[in-house]
């Protein structure tokens, strides 16, 4: 049994190799070969269904980013060759993706962003949410005290600043800032002003309404409740 285990890890790591170095590779594996279907072949047929499934996996994360790529089975070939899959979800594959994207694509300067949105994206659909807060259940001693008290922010809430508009069909350069979450309506993705984005931030970090007024004295509390109230109603507060 140990043995077959081996084996199936050793060729796990050939269908990873390139076909030259696959080659070396096998000679050294305890298989059986056939002249009608050689070792190479039957690794083939292997390492063509990795590169099939990885290129499903890649196009349902990144699907708008793929669009903007030329030759795109060659393109995530390279991927895969600089970052092979070493996990267990297919998901953890894509996080690698955006850096890739920045490394290789030079006369697209957006499509780093919009492949950065498009994981953010997968990491809010995939991250669970935990259960909202109820304000009716809330009780302090004085109306007040709500200030000092210290908000959850959902963790399927992130954020983005860009200088693209990536959000929208037809992208523009131009500064943006957005939130990109779950709520009860399924994915969103809302643009927001810079401090709303501000406030975000400092809440992710868990502070109070309090310490934001103090740290940000620009920020007045009517923004501060336009944020709070965009937070209850998308429910990522807890």
């Amino acid at each position: 049994m140990k043995e077959l285990k081996d084996l199936q890890v050793s060729l796990q790591q050939a269908i990873k190799l390139k076909p030259e170095q696959a080659a070396l590779y096998l000679r050294s594996l305890p298989l059986k070969e056939d002249l009608n279907f050689t070792k190479a072949k039957r690794l083939a047929v292997y390492q063509n269904g990795y590169i099939i499934r990885m290129s499903e996996s890649l196009k349902d994360d990144f699907p708008k980013t793929f669009k903007h790529i030329k030759k795109d089975k060659d393109f995530i070939y390279e991927f895969l060759k600089k970052y092979p899959s070493k996990y267990k979800s297919l998901a953890c594959v894509s996080m690698h993706f955006p850096q890739f994207v920045k490394q290789k694509v030079k006369d697209k300067k957006y499509l780093t962003d919009l492949a950065e949105l498009e994981w953010l994206e997968c990491l809010a659909s995939y991250t669970i949410a935990p259960t909202p807060i109820d304000f009716n259940q809330l009780k302090f001693k004085n109306p007040e005290d709500i200030f000092a008290y210290k908000f959850k922010i959902s963790p399927t809430l992130h954020l983005m600043k860009s200088n693209w508009t990536i959000h929208k069909t037809k992208i523009k350069r131009a500064t943006t800032y957005l939130a990109i979450f779950r709520n009860q309506e399924g994915l969103q993705v809302e643009p927001i002003t810079l401090q709303e984005y501000n406030i975000f931030e400092l809440l992710k970090k868990g502070h109070t309404i309090l310490s934001i007024l103090r740290k940000k004295q620009k920020i007045s509390q009517k923004t501060i409740s336009k944020t709070f109230e965009f937070l209850s109603r998308n429910q990522l507060l807890s």
